[in-house]
């Protein structure tokens, strides 16, 4: 069974296993998103902010957050949609799409505009923003 939630803890137990399967590369990414937290640099609890986890029979197996986008003022109202992150031997089976459309309706509710960073894997290739009706 698939689940996307809103975290409002960070789910450094299971946060292992993710980091165990990434590429050099991406464990870096995660690493630092993990410090972040750790460090209330980034913890996504502004209003229409989140860190959003997919589980697949409990088990945690990709991650995505949505926060302001801190490149212009927050009045511009446009999120962000970065840290994103599947499992490798869950890739190709939709679920990162899943994840991706679940957090782009959550932001729906709370902007504008929607930007998506460059590595994230689940953009089209040209797309960089996107309108939120």
């Amino acid at each position: 069974m698939i689940e996307i939630t809103r975290a409002h803890q960070f789910p450094f137990e299971a946060f292992v296993q993710l980091k165990k399967q990434a590429s050099l590369k991406e464990r870096d990414h995660l690493e630092t998103l993990e410090k972040n937290w750790q460090l209330n640099i980034q913890q996504f609890q502004k209003t229409g902010e989140g860190l959003f986890l997919l589980k697949k029979n409990d088990q945690l197996m990709g991650i995505g957050s949505l926060e302001w986008s801190p490149f212009v003022p927050p009045t511009a109202g446009i999120g962000l949609l970065r840290n994103c992150y599947l499992i490798p031997s869950e890739r190709g089976r939709s679920y990162g799409l899943l994840l991706y459309r679940h957090i782009v309706r959550y932001a729906q509710r709370h902007f504008g505009l929607l930007q998506l960073e460059d590595d994230c894997p689940m953009k089209n290739s040209n797309e960089k923003l996107i309108e939120l009706d």
